[in-house]
């Protein structure tokens, strides 16, 4: 049986494949205003089609600044581990309860051993009573 990958991991993929195919789009339609405006350009320089070279640039820029933040997020999440088991919501409650459990293990111990020290006071006290 293969065993899918966590929800919410899912829901990370899928808002990846979202981000990605939006940059892809708006690649695409800046790729071909650049086909087309260097096509123009060389027979006809005029500062219509230097203003559109202009914009054209900042686009990319923009496109590329995208890029660059979505790798930068991308890169953080996964060299963060607390980041992505705090991801993993499926896992919280199993987590949770664990933790639970390990605090009601250790507070029991804590209280045993309470009582092994209140039963050897006592008798202490009483030989020290009885003397």
């Amino acid at each position: 049986v293969v065993k899918s990958p966590p929800f919410e991991l899912e829901v990370l993929e899928a808002a990846l494949v979202v981000a990605t195919g939006r940059l892809d789009a708006e690649m695409l339609g800046t790729t071909q205003r650049v086909q087309e405006l260097l096509t123009r350009l060389p027979n006809d320089i005029n500062p219509v089609s230097l203003e559109e070279l202009r914009r054209v640039k900042g686009a990319l820029v923009e496109l590329e600044n995208k890029a660059d933040t979505l790798r930068n997020m991308l890169e953080e999440l996964m060299d963060d581990e607390d980041e992505l088991r705090e991801l993993n919501l499926s896992s919280r409650p199993r987590r949770e309860e664990r933790r639970r459990q390990r605090e009601r293990e250790r507070l029991e111990r804590e209280l045993e051993r309470a009582r092994e020290i209140k039963e050897e006071l006592e008798e202490r006290l009483e030989e020290d009573e009885g003397d």
